[in-house]
């Protein structure tokens, strides 16, 4: 099982659509942290499945900036 955790800034004015985008993806738990930041943790079942769910990250146009923070595979 793969869990990390990201710390993401969302585009100017695009807080509450970034929340709405994670809460779609599959694996993904979001919780805002302070104004412009989101705290996100994923759980995947293998490290490709990460890299998937990483990939979908990338394609959201409401993230400014995602930053990893923690992964491990147990």
């Amino acid at each position: 099982m793969q869990v990390c955790s990201y710390i993401i800034h969302n585009t100017p004015n695009h807080g509450s659509e970034l929340l709405s985008c994670l809460a779609e993806v599959p694996g993904c738990e979001a919780k805002k942290a302070a104004d412009g930041l989101v705290v996100l943790v994923t759980e995947s079942d293998s490290e490709a499945g990460e890299q998937d769910l990483q990939t979908s990250l990338k394609s959201l146009s409401a993230i400014g900036c995602l930053v990893q923070a923690f992964g491990t595979i147990a």
